[in-house]
């Protein structure tokens, strides 16, 4: 996997939210990882990334939108 081009899906600094998309990814079977850019003292500032590879970008941000919507 290190050829791997990983492009942010969702980004948030809620992680619970983040925890329950985390989840989705998975059980769809959409390899994710987390890049975590909060910092470790406040973590109010910055934000955790869900990566995904490129491929399957469109896929993640299509399910993703259909979690917000379920969320509204």
């Amino acid at each position: 996997m290190a050829d791997v081009s990983w492009q942010p899906a969702y980004s948030s600094s809620d992680r619970v939210h983040l925890s329950l998309i985390k989840s989705a990814l998975d059980k769809e079977g959409i390899i994710n990882v987390e890049f975590n850019q909060q910092d470790s003292s406040y973590l109010v500032f910055g934000k955790v990334h869900l990566m995904v590879p490129e491929e399957h970008l469109e896929s993640a941000k299509a399910l993703i939108e259909q979690l917000d919507l379920l969320g509204e």
